[in-house]
């Protein structure tokens, strides 16, 4: 969930420049990530106090769309927001996302508030090489939100195609996605709100195959394919939305996994494809 706003940045020039210093009149806005830790899963993605406990953490972004590091200073390059320098620059206008909500593990469901984000501002003033500096409060409009209690179940499905022999035929194995824990309208917001992310190393590069293992005894060149309960191919880079796919168990979504031999030698098929949730 991307989290942004438009702000307008204003200091007293510095007619002393650059003779004082030069950073005489420079301001340096960013984000205090000092006490955030870094998650396991993503070291981009901090870990703040008052999301203790939501399966949240926080990415924040600097002034040039990079990630901001999680335990850094805030008055430090990559953790600033804007910078408005060199005494003859008095204004900046900020327009954009600054962060963004990812889920790090379970969110209970119910009802949840954005914390309010701290920024820090550090001033340097002529003939002060350090200057003043002070905090401020940043508080959302419209900062709440509802977490559905709607989860995917059947994570580590095991798709068996048996013993098969090389050749053109293709195998195919269905299997399903069900969503628990809601029906009804919170069924609804839920598929509309998410969808569908696989994720794994051996995925093309077009996202249209997943690779088989690349061990001795792995059967070199085989592949599988996607498809949906329509028959369209599935792009393993692109995602899945939820409600794009309408069949007569609304809870539950059906692929069908390929498996293409034409190609191959004789070994075991094993390979695996991570499932995620990723919110719009």
């Amino acid at each position: 969930m991307p989290l942004g706003g438009q702000w307008n940045f204003y200091c007293n020039r510095d007619y002393d420049y650059p003779s004082a210093s030069i950073t005489s009149g420079q301001w340096l806005i960013g984000f205090p990530t000092t006490f955030a830790p870094a998650w396991s899963g993503d070291p981009s993605v901090c870990l703040l106090p008052e999301l203790n406990g939501s399966g949240m953490g926080v990415r924040f972004f600097n002034e040039s769309g990079g990630t901001v590091p999680c335990g850094n200073g805030a008055h430090l390059p990559p953790n600033r927001l804007i910078t408005i320098a060199n005494g003859s620059i008095t204004n900046k206008t900020y327009s954009g996302v600054f962060a963004e909500i990812v889920r790090v593990g379970t969110i209970p469901a119910g009802t949840y508030t954005l914390p309010v984000f701290n920024i820090y501002v550090r001033g340097k003033e002529k003939l002060q090489y350090n200057g003043s500096n002070t905090l401020w409060d940043l508080e959302f409009v419209h900062a709440t939100f509802e977490a559905a209690s709607c989860f995917m179940a059947g994570h580590n499905q095991t798709i068996d195609f048996g013993e098969r022999a090389r050749g053109a035929e293709v195998y195919t194995k269905p299997f399903d996605i069900w969503l628990v824990g809601c029906d009804g309208q919170e069924l609804i917001d839920f598929k509309a709100s998410a969808k569908l992310s696989f994720a794994s190393s051996r995925i093309n590069m077009f996202g249209t195959e997943l690779a088989n293992c690349d061990d001795t005894d792995c059967a070199d060149g085989a592949y599988i394919t996607f498809t949906d309960l329509e028959g369209d191919n599935v792009n393993l880079h692109g995602g899945y939305n939820f409600n794009a796919q309408i069949n007569g168990i609304p809870n539950r979504i059906s692929f069908n996994a390929h498996l293409h031999t034409e190609n191959t030698t004789a070994g075991k098929i094993d390979t695996s494809l991570t499932l995620v949730v990723e919110y719009l």
